[in-house]
């Protein structure tokens, strides 16, 4: 028999997780002391905590993990579910290609230059319009949605601000 400490690390996982495991049924203790509750280990449950590793490694839920294990799956169901977590990282990894591939440009484009261009970049400058009040405006607000809070209505400047009657 091994502790939990002793099965943690030999299996390469940590005590939390063991105990997690234990806790959702997944790998249970052989044996749980019932003064102390110190759960133990026998070395034939290596086999399971290793398929827990692999499975969860390829990316499978502790759910998907315990139905596998517990036999709650099919053959044919399993390899369905190892085609389609591989259609999922084939599609993770196009959408990370994509994205170097603009990284890689970027940083070509700022190689060449010595700095970052400027060009694929839209700059937009406001200029007065020769009103002696050039600063912008705030919105104004539709008289529908305005102020839907309030159950009482207030006078409003022209813009549509609420001022103090």
């Amino acid at each position: 028999m091994f502790s939990i400490g002793d099965f943690a690390r030999r299996g390469l996982v940590s005590v939390r997780m063991l105990r997690h495991y234990d806790a959702i049924g997944l790998l249970r203790p052989a044996h749980v002391d019932p003064a102390s509750g110190y759960r133990f280990y026998q070395a034939g449950q290596f086999a399971r905590l290793n398929r827990v590793i692999a499975l969860k490694d390829l990316g499978f839920t502790l759910q998907h993990v315990q139905a596998i294990l517990d036999d709650q799956v099919s053959v044919e169901e399993l390899h369905g579910m190892l085609r389609l977590r591989a259609a999922e990282l084939e599609a993770a990894i196009a959408a990370d290609t994509a994205r170097l591939a603009r990284v890689q440009a970027r940083l070509r484009a700022i190689e060449n230059e010595g700095r970052m261009p400027t060009d694929d970049v839209l700059v937009k400058r406001i200029t007065p319009s020769g009103s002696r009040n050039w600063w912008p405006q705030p919105p104004v607000p539709h008289p529908r949605t305005s102020d839907r809070s309030s159950s009482h209505s207030s006078p409003t400047s022209p813009a549509g601000w609420h001022t103090s009657a």
